[in-house]
């Protein structure tokens, strides 16, 4: 399963998921010089837990790792209250909610 098809998966389950209030697929990065979207490092999948918790999903596939502003952007979600993690499956968010 490519990564898109992943985040895909993720966000259908996201949609119907009694703890989750909004859960958005987030553009990140620049193009040619230009801002495109969210700052670089900017998970792909952002939202809200009912509880009020920031949730922040950076999605891979295979083995790669976050980058480093990638990770720098979940360890401060995480440092303040926040539910953030890199996921590759499916499996990985239902484990973590």
């Amino acid at each position: 399963m490519t990564e898109s098809e992943t985040q895909r998966q993720i966000l259908k389950y996201l949609e119907i998921n009694p703890k989750v209030v909004i859960a958005v697929r987030v553009n990140s990065g620049g193009h040619r010089g230009r801002m495109r979207g969210a700052p670089k490092g900017t998970p792909d999948i952002l939202g809200q837990l009912k509880n009020g918790c920031f949730l922040a999903i950076e999605v891979k596939d295979g083995k790669k790792e976050a980058t480093p502003k990638q990770q720098e952007f979940l360890d401060k979600v995480n440092n303040n209250g926040g539910l953030a993690f890199v996921a590759r499956s499916l499996e990985d968010v239902e484990a973590k909610l």
